[in-house]
C-alpha cells in the first residue's frame, strides 16, 4: 500500500486539551540526598532526594509573622510579551447575537487595564503543575459522571422492574426474562420503505393500539418468534377478552411461525404524542419493546437505592434548559429528557414500579438506565478520585501543599478543634503580591475577531483528564473502566503549535500584520468549513449564540510589566518561582528529553523557550505569553556569623534597611552570592524537569513542533475513535486519549480512523 493511500484513511492532529499528572502520592516516600534520584521506586520514575520530596509534601506553613533564618525576600520586575492574540475582559450577551468580549480600559491613562489579580493566577496556576500541588480550586463534583455508550454495549442489559413499595424500603426488583432468557418483544411502529431507505414507513399512525399501548402498563399481546426475536402481532389490555391484530410487515404476517401468548410491560422511549402520529426520535428506530413479565422465568434481585440513583444521574444529564441560550435543546428528544426551565437540578424520580435496563456485575445490578442505547456511569465520582490521590483543596492547614504555601488558602472542609495548635492558621495570606500592571506598551486592537465556538470542558470527557500512577493517561481503555479505583485526576492543559507563536524579525511594512496574525483554527470561519465538511449538505447558519466576537484584543508583540514582591520564601520555593517567569529557563528543561523531530533539528535548540497562557481562548491556541524578568533584588532573612553575605537581619541592625527596603550596598555585595545561589538552582531543576508533572508541564510551554494542526477532536472523529466490538471491546486503532505529555512521544500526532465512504 502506497504511503498516500494509508495516509487518506487517517485523519491526523494534536489535541488541543491534554493534562498534566498531578501524582500527590509518589512524593511521600523520601530517600536519602545521596541518590540524587537515581534509585528506582516502584512508580515509573526515580525517588527524589530527601530535601525535594519534602519540599513537594503537604506540612503546616509557617505564620506570616515569621520570617525563617533561611527564608528570602524581594522583588523583581516581570515582563509579559504576548505571542499569539490575547482577549479577555468584559463579555456581553444578548439573545440572538454573539457574546461580546471587550478589554477594559483603565479611566486614568486611556490604556488596557491587566488586573493584578489575572497575573497571579497565571504564575499560581505554573506552580502548582511544576510542583504537583493540591487544586487550588475544584468544585464539588460529587456525582459519578456518565458517557455515551457504543450500541454494541447493549448486548448485555436485562430489562428489570423495581417493587411497587421500593420507595417505601422494600428495596427489590425482577429481572424480567422471557422464555429462553429473551430480552423483550419487539413492537414493530414503522418498515423500511425499499423505494426510500431514509424514511421508513409508518405501521401504527393514528391506530387505536395506542389507547392501550401505555409506557409502563401491563398488557396481554400474541407474538411470533422468528429468528431469535419475539415479535408482537396482537395485544389487549388486562381486562379485555379480544385482542387487537397490528399491522405488521409482510414478512411477518406471511411467515408460518406460530403466535404464543404472553404477559409482559410495555416499554417506549418514543414520547406518546409522536408515537400516535407515527413518528420516530430518529430514523433508524423501528420498534418499541414490551419487557416480558413471565412468572417461571423472572428473577428476584436486591437493588440497592445507590444504584438507583445511577438513574436519576441519566437523566439529569439528559435534560436541558430552555431558558438557557446555551442549554442544548433537542429537536426530537426521548420519552426521557425533561426540561428543567430554570432550574439546576430535575424533578425527584419515584422508584416504585420503575422499569429501565440493568447491567450485572455477575448476579448483582450495579447501574439502571432508562435506554439501550445512551448514557451510562462512570464507578467513581471525580471528588473521590480526588481525594483517594490527596489532591483536594486544603481542608485543614496540615495539608498545605506547596502552591498553598506561597499563594495562601482558605480551608473548604471543617475546621481545626479548638485543642488543635494550627487553629489559628486556619487561612494563609499568600506571600506573593503584585503590583499594578502597566500596559503602556500594550495597544488595543479594535478589528472585530469572530471566534469559534468555545467547547466548556466535559469532565467525562474521561481520556483527557485521567492518567495511571505513572503519567500516562489512558488511551485503549474500554469507556466503562473510565474513573475506575486508583485512576489518577490530571490538571488541564492547553496546546498550541510551535509556529504560531513565533515571532519573526520583519520589514516595518510587514510587521504590523504579523502583528495582527492570530492562529486560523481559533477563527468562526475555520468552525464553519469544519462543519461543512463534518456535514457537505448542511444548509443552515451558524447559532450566533454559540460563538462570542472580540470587539477588542492585545495583538501579537504588545508587552506588559509588573512588579512581583515576595516575602519570606524558601530556596525551593524562590527557584520554582524564578523557573515559572523565565521563558528561556522553561525552554532548557523541557528540551532535556525532547522526542526529537525534523522541524525540531531545523531549530535552533538554544533559542526554543516555554509559554505561559493567559486571558481566554486557549484551546484555540490564543493567549500564549513570553515571561522574563530584571531587576531581581533579593536578601536572605539572616545569614551564617561567619558568611560574608549580608542578611536582613544585619540591615535591620545596622538600620540601612528593613522588609521592602534594602540596603543597595548590601544589595551589591551579595552579587557574588546570587551567583552561587543560581547554580546551586540547576541541580534542583535537573532533578524535578525528569519527575513526570515536570515533564508534562514543560512540554507544553514548548507547545507542539512542525505544521499538524492542534485542535479539538471533531465529531465524526469522536465517534470513529469509540467504536467497539461485538463484545464491547475497543475496536483496533481506536480509543486513542491524547499523548501523554510526560511520554517519549508526546510531540507525536494522534491518527484517527476516517469514516468509511
Amino acid at each position: 500500500m502506497s504511503s498516500n493511500n494509508q495516509k487518506s484513511k487517517y485523519t491526523s492532529f494534536h489535541s488541543s486539551v491534554n493534562c498534566i499528572p498531578v501524582l500527590r502520592t509518589s512524593v511521600q516516600k523520601p530517600v536519602p540526598d545521596s541518590t540524587k534520584g537515581g534509585a528506582q521506586s516502584d512508580s515509573a520514575y526515580p525517588n527524589l532526594p530527601e530535601t525535594i520530596a519534602t519540599f513537594l509534601s503537604d506540612k503546616l506553613p509557617a505564620p506570616l509573622d515569621h520570617l525563617g533564618t533561611d527564608t528570602y525576600s524581594g522583588s523583581l520586575r516581570l515582563t509579559i510579551e504576548v505571542m499569539t492574540a490575547l482577549i479577555f475582559g468584559n463579555q456581553k450577551k444578548s439573545k440572538g447575537k454573539p457574546t461580546e468580549i471587550s478589554i477594559p480600559i483603565d479611566p486614568t491613562t486611556g490604556s488596557p487595564f491587566i488586573p493584578p489579580t489575572m497575573i497571579k493566577g497565571m504564575i499560581s496556576n505554573a506552580y502548582e503543575r511544576l510542583t504537583a500541588s493540591r487544586f487550588r480550586i475544584f468544585g464539588e463534583h460529587n456525582a459519578t459522571l456518565t458517557y455515551r455508550a457504543d450500541p454494541a454495549a447493549a448486548l448485555g442489559l436485562v430489562p428489570v422492574r423495581l417493587n411497587d413499595n421500593y420507595e417505601l424500603g422494600t428495596h427489590r426488583g425482577k429481572l424480567l426474562y422471557g422464555p429462553g432468557h429473551a430480552p423483550y418483544a419487539k413492537l414493530l411502529t414503522h418498515e423500511i420503505d425499499e423505494e426510500n431507505n431514509k424514511k421508513p414507513l409508518s405501521l401504527l399512525k393514528n391506530s387505536h393500539a395506542w389507547n392501550t399501548l401505555q409506557h409502563g402498563e401491563l398488557i396481554d399481546f400474541m407474538a411470533k418468534k422468528i429468528e431469535d426475536s419475539y415479535i408482537v402481532t396482537q395485544i389487549k389490555a388486562r381486562g379485555d377478552k379480544a385482542y387487537l391484530r397490528l399491522k405488521v410487515p409482510d414478512w411477518v404476517s406471511n411467515s408460518n411461525y406460530e403466535e404464543t401468548a404472553h404477559t409482559g410491560w410495555f416499554y417506549s422511549t418514543t414520547p406518546d404524542n409522536l408515537l400516535k402520529a407515527g413518528k420516530s426520535i430518529f430514523a433508524s428506530k423501528l420498534s418499541e419493546r414490551i419487557f416480558f413479565d413471565d412468572q417461571l422465568t423472572n428473577q428476584e434481585i436486591n437493588i440497592d437505592p445507590v444504584v438507583a440513583e445511577t438513574y436519576d444521574r441519566i437523566l439529569h444529564s439528559y435534560s436541558y434548559d430552555s431558558t438557557d441560550p446555551t442549554s442544548k435543546t433537542p429537536t426530537t428528544p426521548n420519552r426521557f429528557v425533561i426540561d428543567r426551565a430554570g432550574n439546576k437540578d430535575i424533578d425527584p424520580i419515584n422508584h416504585s414500579g420503575l422499569l429501565a435496563y440493568a447491567r450485572l456485575q455477575g448476579k448483582k445490578v450495579v447501574e439502571l438506565m432508562p435506554t439501550q442505547v445512551g448514557r451510562r456511569n462512570y464507578s467513581r465520582s471525580p471528588r473521590s478520585l480526588a481525594q483517594a490521590q490527596g489532591a483536594l483543596p486544603v481542608s485543614d492547614a496540615i495539608e498545605a501543599s506547596p502552591a498553598d504555601h506561597i499563594f495562601g488558602f482558605i480551608p473548604t472542609g471543617p475546621q481545626a478543634p479548638d485543642n488543635q495548635p494550627n487553629k489559628q492558621l486556619s487561612t494563609l495570606k499568600g506571600r506573593i503580591t503584585i503590583s499594578a500592571v502597566d500596559t503602556s506598551s500594550a495597544p488595543r486592537n479594535d478589528k472585530r475577531l469572530d471566534l469559534r465556538p468555545l467547547l466548556t470542558p466535559k469532565t467525562s470527557s474521561a481520556r483527557r483528564f485521567l492518567t495511571d500512577i505513572s503519567g500516562h493517561t489512558i488511551s485503549g481503555r474500554p469507556r466503562p473502566d473510565y474513573y475506575s479505583e486508583g485512576d489518577q485526576l490530571g490538571a488541564a492543559s492547553y496546546g498550541f503549535r510551535r509556529k504560531d507563536a513565533e515571532q519573526k524579525k520583519r520589514k516595518d511594512a510587514e510587521q504590523k500584520n504579523e502583528m495582527n496574525r492570530h492562529p486560523y483554527y481559533a477563527t468562526l470561519e475555520s468552525y464553519k468549513k469544519e462543519q461543512l465538511e463534518e456535514n457537505p449538505n448542511r444548509q443552515e447558519k451558524t447559532n450566533p449564540d454559540i460563538y462570542s466576537t472580540a470587539d477588542t484584543w492585545i495583538p501579537r508583540s504588545s508587552t506588559f510589566h509588573c512588579t512581583i514582591h515576595f516575602e519570606g520564601l524558601q530556596k525551593e520555593e524562590l527557584w520554582t518561582l524564578l523557573w515559572i517567569l523565565d521563558s528561556k529557563l522553561l525552554g532548557r528543561y523541557a528540551q532535556k528529553e525532547q522526542h526529537q523531530t525534523e522541524s525540531d533539528l531545523e531549530e535552533n535548540a538554544a533559542s526554543i523557550e516555554g509559554y505561559l497562557r493567559m486571558g481566554m481562548g486557549k484551546p484555540l491556541g490564543l493567549g500564549v505569553v513570553r515571561t522574563s524578568f530584571s531587576a531581581l533584588s533579593c536578601i536572605k532573612t539572616a545569614s551564617p556569623k561567619d558568611s560574608n553575605v549580608f542578611g536582613l537581619a544585619d540591615d535591620y541592625e545596622a538600620l540601612k534597611g528593613c522588609l521592602g527596603v534594602i540596603d543597595p550596598e548590601t544589595d551589591e555585595l551579595n552579587e557574588d552570592w546570587k551567583e552561587e545561589f543560581f547554580k546551586e538552582a540547576e541541580d534542583f531543576y535537573q532533578v524535578l524537569s525528569g519527575t513526570p508533572w515536570c515533564k508534562a508541564f514543560l512540554r507544553s510551554c514548548l507547545g507542539y513542533p512542525g505544521k499538524t494542526d492542534v485542535r479539538y477532536m471533531t465529531l465524526s472523529e469522536n465517534k470513529q475513535n469509540n467504536k467497539t466490538k461485538s463484545d464491547g471491546k475497543i475496536k483496533s486503532g481506536r480509543g486513542h486519549a491524547p499523548r501523554p505529555l510526560a511520554a517519549d512521544n508526546w510531540d507525536e500526532a494522534l491518527k484517527i480512523p476516517k469514516k468509511p465512504d
